[in-house]
This record gives C-alpha cells, sequence and structure tokens, in this order.
C-alpha cells in the first residue's frame, strides 16, 4: 500500500495487527528507492524502473565452482541469477549490467569465465529465439472430468 503519511500508515498497521495473529512491516523509500523481495523499485520521473536488489551487507559468496558439486549444480547456479536479473530488470540495459555483476561475482567464486560465458549465451539465445506462439487454431482443447466423484459411487 502507499500511504501520504507515517501516522496513517502506523494506524492502518495497529488495526492489521489488533484483526490478526501476524505482524506487519513497512518499508518507507528513500530516495525515489524502496527493496521489496529482491527487486529494487525506483521512481523514475512518471514509472517504476525495477532491478535486482543486492543488501549492502551481501559480500558476495555463494556456491564455489571448486566444490565438490555436480556440474549441473554449477551450471544451475549461472542460469538462476540470470533467469532473475532477466525477469526483474524493467529494461536490457539494466539486464546488462546485472549480467555484469553476476559475471563479477561468479568470477569471485571461481567459476571459469568460458563456463559463464557459454551459459550467457546460450541463455541470450534462447531469449532472442523466435518460437511462434500458437494462434487458436493451433491449440488443442482438452476435456477434463472430474473421476473421484464417479469412483465413489
Amino acid at each position: 500500500m502507499v500511504m501520504n503519511d507515517i501516522e496513517q500508515l502506523n494506524e492502518i498497521k495497529t488495526q492489521f495487527e489488533n484483526n490478526s495473529v501476524l505482524n506487519f512491516t513497512h518499508e518507507i523509500q528513500y530516495e525515489e528507492k524502496l527493496a521489496f523481495l529482491d527487486c529494487l523499485v525506483k521512481k523514475f520521473e512518471s514509472n517504476f524502473i525495477t532491478t535486482v536488489y543486492i543488501k549492502p551487507t551481501n559480500n558476495g559468496e555463494g556456491m564455489n565452482h571448486k566444490s565438490i558439486c555436480p556440474e549441473q549444480y554449477k551450471v544451475g547456479v549461472i542460469k538462476s541469477l540470470l533467469h532473475r536479473g532477466y525477469h526483474v530488470s524493467s529494461n536490457w540495459e539494466l539486464f546488462d549490467i546485472e549480467i555484469n555483476r553476476i559475471k563479477q561475482v561468479l568470477s569471485n567464486n571461481n567459476f571459469p569465465l568460458q563456463l559463464v560465458e557459454k551459459t550467457i549465451s546460450d541463455f541470450m539465445r534462447a531469449k532472442n529465439s523466435t518460437t511462434p506462439t500458437p494462434t487458436n487454431q493451433e491449440l488443442v482443447q482438452l476435456f477434463f472430468e472430474n473421476l473421484r466423484h464417479q469412483i465413489r459411487n
């Protein structure tokens, strides 16, 4: 929710807590920015832009490539960082900045640059592929019937 003043926010928070077993928290924007989950939402003119949010206390440690772990898990680390950056970044310029950050973090965790670059290249090729979207005529309609009711009778 967006509130105009802190008093209104505290009043609503109190009402929520009085009618629930949950505790509620709130965030106040700072310099037109607000962190939400792993997103940083920035007010820009009349719009919002989003980037990946990294906590100031994050030291960049993650899975080390030299760890005893299957290679597919290590590639999965790269892919998950790319997917998050792709879906959270609101434009290509911000995604490119995130890719450079990912490269640095992975380099600091001993990931070979060749593996990182290949995974990024494969990811980008998949995102830029022109797979046609099915039209209504190409869609297959399936009929589903709940059989549980019939079995009991």
